[in-house]
């Protein structure tokens, strides 16, 4: 069998289209039985209940002996011999399988027209045993857990951290004025950019409190991680920062109501809380698009176990948030500089901002 491969393989392949051959027979001959109600066949079944039987046993075997055939292949060497003569069996049944079905053929087409064998074959599929274990398991359920967390909460962890950088840059906007009334000597790319620097700083630091209380000071909340649990929180926070910042500094309050939404937007469309398989399609539309969606993927892998070709694709989409919100700030913010100034003026003669 070693020397000659190929012929064992394609006596085996010869083998099962026999058998996928008789197998279709079998089945059009069940379908031309269930279509005829004839009464005979009790008195016939006498005759041909042994010769049934027969082929049954026999197609049993035959699988049987296939079965083992195939599993003996793909031993050791020390089973060649045994898959040899299992080969030589399979082979010495097939005559006697092919005379024993074309006999039982010939018989059922020569009384398909005067016996009902549709009881027949109901009654031979029954098998109660296969019932009850079925009807005792229907289902099966085996888990296998690759990243296990002790507890929902740490599984809610990394949404919940960066829901509150996001929610830290906006409070930074809110307290403290992008646009510094002082330095005039500088143009407005540099005091965008000087003004950024301040809250970039001020943003990491939040994100360190938030991180190390989830890390190493709330008892049940698991971190595997924590190192770069917390190096991926100040990188969220440096592109957060960034969109956020550009938006109110090149819109003012309308860019604050712009985070906003963008925070509504995110919350719903993102798959922190459900599967983005579950939400409606218009967020599902949205999801790639939304900086918290990477944001709470790369704060999985240090909360579970890291894949670093995860980390590396959801990286590389935070950082192109961050660049296109830098360039729009720089580029945009002198020409929109003074439009932004006249809405200011007129939104202060209003009464109704600050």
């Amino acid at each position: 069998m070693k020397q000659h491969p190929t012929g064992v393989e394609e006596k085996i392949t010869h083998l099962r289209e026999q058998m996928a051959l008789l197998d279709a027979q079998a089945q059009q001959l069940d379908q031309a039985y269930r279509q005829r109600l004839l009464p005979l066949l009790h008195a016939k079944w006498n005759q041909t209940g042994k010769q049934v039987r027969q082929a049954k046993q026999t197609l049993l075997r035959m699988d049987q002996a296939l079965n083992e055939v195939e599993q003996w292949l793909s031993n050791t060497d020390h089973d060649l011999a045994a898959a040899q003569q299992a080969l030589k069996t399979a082979q010495a049944q097939y005559p006697f399988l092919s005379r024993q079905v074309r006999e039982l053929a010939a018989f059922l087409s020569k009384i398909k027209r005067e016996t009902n064998i549709n009881e027949l074959i109901r009654l031979l599929k029954q098998d109660p045993q296969a019932k009850g274990a079925f009807l005792a398991h229907p289902v099966d359920v085996q888990t296998f857990r690759l990243f296990p967390l002790p507890n929902y909460g740490s599984g809610m962890n990394p949404f919940y951290t960066v829901l509150a950088i996001w929610v830290g840059c906006l409070l930074l906007v809110s307290v403290l004025s992008t646009d510094p009334s002082s330095f005039s000597e500088a143009n407005e790319r540099e005091r965008y950019a000087g003004r950024l620097l301040t809250f970039w700083t001020l943003n990491a630091l939040q994100a360190v409190v938030v991180t190390a209380g989830a890390a190493f000071i709330l008892p049940n909340i698991f971190v595997r991680e924590p190192g770069w649990f917390m190096t991926f929180s100040l990188l969220c926070g440096f592109v957060f920062m960034a969109v956020v910042f550009s938006l109110v500094s090149l819109f003012g309050n309308v860019g604050k109501a712009m985070a906003i939404v963008l925070l509504v937007l995110q919350i719903a469309g993102a798959g922190g809380t459900y599967p983005v398989e579950l939400i409606p399609p218009f967020f599902q539309q949205l999801n790639p698009w939304l900086p918290f969606t990477y944001a709470i993927d790369v704060m999985r892998e240090a909360v579970g176990g890291i894949v670093w070709e995860n980390v590396e694709h959801d990286v590389k989409r935070l950082l192109l948030f961050a660049v296109a919100a830098l360039l729009a700030g720089l580029l945009l913010k002198g020409p929109l500089n003074p439009w932004m100034r006249a809405l200011k003026e007129k939104a202060a003669q209003s009464g109704l901002f600050h």
